[in-house]
């Protein structure tokens, strides 16, 4: 899939906003990240990838001895999945492993941590538990969402 411009801008507009100087003056021993829940149905994933580790490279400049956790992001509910087509707001679980598949590959090569965060969240059919939109976590799961991480980081 080649990309827009329209993708690549929005892309750049993301990493302009987030100021990097901001979070190295607090100095975090470890840095979590999440991005792409909104972008994976119709952003070219590899352009996603590119441009996702340009802006965590950057990131570790300014926080040379952070600890980086790269964060799958989650699956989306049955309803989502169900719908007719992209552009009627459908998303498929099986874009989104591939996405985390991607965040997997990107975390390895650059010795960061990868956190599968989907587990803790799925219902027993592989698809987001709770929702406000079919996409993004119900404030409920954020709770149950903390919890798993704070598991996969005690195991760890």
């Amino acid at each position: 899939m080649e990309s827009s411009n329209k993708e690549i801008k929005y892309i750049q507009v993301i990493n302009e906003n987030i100021d990097i100087s901001s979070v190295a003056s607090i100095a975090p021993e470890n840095v979590y990240i999440m991005m792409g829940t909104n972008g994976v149905m119709w952003t070219d994933k590899d352009t996603m990838i590119e441009m996702y580790e340009e802006f965590v490279l950057s990131l570790k400049k300014s926080l040379p001895s952070a600890n980086i956790y790269i964060m799958g992001i989650p699956p989306v509910t049955a309803e989502r999945e169900s719908r007719a087509d992209v552009a009627s707001g459908k998303y498929l679980n099986s874009d989104i492993n591939s996405y985390n598949s991607k965040l997997l590959d990107m975390a390895s090569r650059n010795n960061w941590y990868y956190l599968d965060v989907c587990p803790g969240i799925k219902d027993s059919n592989g698809h987001l538990s709770s929702s406000t939109d079919g996409v993004h976590m119900s404030k409920n799961l954020y709770s149950t969402f903390k919890e798993y991480i704070l598991v996969i980081l005690t195991v760890k």
